[in-house]
């Protein structure tokens, strides 16, 4: 009986340790006069909530792709988009490769207990119109030691930091993002 609760125990982890794109097809593509193309893709692996979020997330931040949705709820891999024709397949898989990765920093940063976090508060100003809160967010959590990002009203951001990250470390972060604090 022990036995079964380590193995069913250790198949949760490995379920969990690869929930991923791992690969793709291309079910079909049409080109159209105006210059776009729409694929029906087939992402393989096991393409969990948390995956497709992430994928949806890196198709946003392609100017090339003008529509993206995953359409078929009974298979969660199928999705379609229309981009530019000139958006290569080389171009899908590092897309691919850049939600497997956030997906994978997601689940690290998620293990970090609020005791080793310093939280810091800022009050934001943007070098543009607006701030684009959803991409700030993304990229401060591409830095290590950036584990928590949130905004408030208006300009505020709160951010929470591995202990001992100095506030000059996470105001450099903000800067090469695109933000200046007040």
């Amino acid at each position: 009986m022990k036995n079964l609760f380590v193995f069913l125990g250790l198949l949760l982890i490995g379920s969990f340790g690869f929930a991923q794109i791992e690969s793709y097809n291309i079910e079909s593509s049409k080109t159209y006069d105006d210059g776009t193309k729409t694929s029906y893709l087939i992402l393989e692996g096991n393409v969990t909530p948390q995956v497709r979020s992430c994928f949806e997330k890196e198709v946003k931040q392609i100017d090339a792709i003008q529509m993206f949705r995953f359409y078929d709820s009974g298979n969660p891999g199928k999705c379609m988009f229309t981009a530019s024709v000139d958006f290569s397949e080389q171009e899908l898989e590092s897309m691919i490769q850049r939600a497997n990765n956030a997906y994978n920093n997601s689940k690290q940063k998620s293990k970090v207990s609020a005791q080793e976090l310093d939280i810091m508060f800022f009050e934001l100003v943007s070098q543009g119109d607006m701030i684009d809160e959803e991409k700030v967010k993304q990229k401060l959590l591409e830095y290590d030691f950036i584990q928590y990002v949130a905004f408030g009203n208006n300009s505020e951001c709160k951010i929470g930091a591995l202990k001992n990250t100095s506030e000059a470390d996470v105001l450099d972060a903000l800067n090469a993002v695109g933000v200046e604090v007040r």
